[in-house]
């Protein structure tokens, strides 16, 4: 039951951007990259290597490292959101290219609130009692 609910979450954020017709929109290599990377790298930074095994397993000390890597997501998307408002302000004579480059500068929040989503129900789920 815990796997379907997150399933079904999962399933109507990505159902939501189908239905509109522009999928293409909310993707960006270097929006995501701003966001993954980071996240991936919190987790050495904060519980060592170990942390990737800790992650396989469950216990208080998974919902640690998914806390860390939900923290760090809002935290980088944020940041990468800044950094395209300041490439779009330094670049007003285009007025034309606002728009995109607005929603294209939104989209790193969109991944870190995705991934803080995905890892504060799974941790609050304790998914791995159930796999």
């Amino acid at each position: 039951m815990k796997l379907l609910s997150v399933a079904l979450i999962v399933l109507s954020i990505i159902l939501a951007l189908v239905l509109t017709g522009h999928i293409k929109t909310f993707i960006d290599l270097p929006s995501l990259l701003v966001v993954i990377l980071p996240v991936l790298a919190s987790i050495p930074a904060r519980h060592g290597l170990e942390g990737f095994k800790i992650l396989i397993n469950s216990g208080d000390e998974k919902k640690e490292v998914l806390h860390s890597m939900g923290a760090t997501g809002i935290i980088s998307g944020v940041l990468g959101s800044h950094i395209g408002v300041v490439i779009i302000l330094a670049n007003m004579s285009k007025p034309d290219s606002l728009g995109p480059a607005l929603a294209v500068s939104l989209l790193p929040t969109f991944y870190g609130l995705f991934i803080f989503l995905l890892t504060t129900v799974i941790s609050h789920l304790n998914l791995g009692n159930e796999l």
